[in-house]
């Protein structure tokens, strides 16, 4: 063989590192492309399962086994999306204690039971 025919790369013997090595190029190539949203390849993969259950949204549990991957990631990725940000920026305009009244106030109109009572 010479230099010039020579792989680029080093020929590994293990399936599971060939696999994990060529699944990163494709990923890295979403990430890129996600990257002017903030999302990672890995969240827009559980926002798009989470868009296909039309019913009660799954539990960790089924979306796991719904993305093939082990309980706590999905649980890890969906961690950070946005929300941190939102209710921090919220929180400063608004006041830390009057958005915690704000949620009080609301939370006890959502569970009042005389209003959960009402028909049309």
């Amino acid at each position: 063989m010479t230099n010039d025919s020579k792989p680029a790369f080093r020929i590994s013997p293990c399936n599971a590192t060939a696999l994990r090595k060529a699944s990163r190029r494709p990923t890295q190539l979403y990430d890129v492309a996600l990257e002017p949203t903030g999302l990672r390849s890995t969240q827009f993969a559980i926002l798009a399962e989470l868009a296909n259950w039309s019913t009660d949204p799954p539990t960790l549990a089924q979306l796991a086994d719904a993305l093939a991957t082990d309980r706590s990631s999905p649980g890890h990725n969906l961690r950070p999306l946005l929300w941190p940000v939102a209710q921090d920026r919220f929180e400063h305009v608004f006041g830390r204690s009057e958005a915690a009244a704000l949620r009080a106030t609301l939370l006890g109109i959502a569970h009042h039971e005389r209003l959960f009572a009402l028909k049309d």
